[in-house]
């Protein structure tokens, strides 16, 4: 916002004024940047630096060396952990770990579910903090199981062998193909 407009004439030909408006004006905006970032972290979507404070009031381990978006995901599965375990629950919180799609399916008979992956090719790399995750909100006296999915040769064979060959074997096996 432009201070100098609000005044009466005579101030805009002194240098003085002209000089404590606009330093009034960088505070103004600097506060509104401030208020802004403030803002973004009472919300677990845009935390960044409150983000440690999320992980506190839901006991989650804070490790900075992970992503914003992979601690995000572990204080989602933490919140949605509270209360009654659920299939729905369990798929909400591999998803919000995974970034993709899967599957729960029971076993009652001999007390254990595995969770299927759908649109996730490969183990991805934070597997083992699912693990820790579900092991969490799971009834203890369940077992439970990860089926990861990989590329077959069926799912190759739709490409030809000269758009295949840039890619290492574990690749083909293990990426999504682009």
């Amino acid at each position: 916002m432009n201070l100098m407009s609000l005044l009466p004439q005579d101030y805009l030909r002194s240098p003085a004024m002209i000089e404590l408006q606009k330093a009034i004006e960088w505070a103004g905006t600097e506060m509104e940047v401030d208020i802004d970032d403030l803002r973004n972290q009472l919300f677990l979507g845009t935390a960044t630096w409150g983000l440690s404070l999320w992980e506190k009031m839901f006991d989650v381990k804070t490790d900075l060396s992970k992503s914003y978006e992979f601690r995000r995901a572990a204080v989602r599965a933490k919140m949605m952990g509270t209360g009654t375990t659920t299939v729905e629950l369990i798929k909400n919180v591999a998803e919000s770990f995974l970034g993709g799609e899967v599957r729960v399916v029971e076993q009652n008979s001999a007390y254990k579910f595995q969770i299927i992956m759908e649109t996730i090719i490969g183990i991805p790399p934070n597997v083992e903090d699912l693990k820790r995750s579900i092991e969490e909100i799971k009834p203890a006296h369940l077992t439970f199981e990860i089926i990861f999915k990989y590329n077959t040769y069926g799912d190759l064979s739709r490409y030809t062998y000269g758009q295949l060959s840039k890619y290492r074997h574990w690749e083909l096996r293990e990426k999504e193909l682009v």
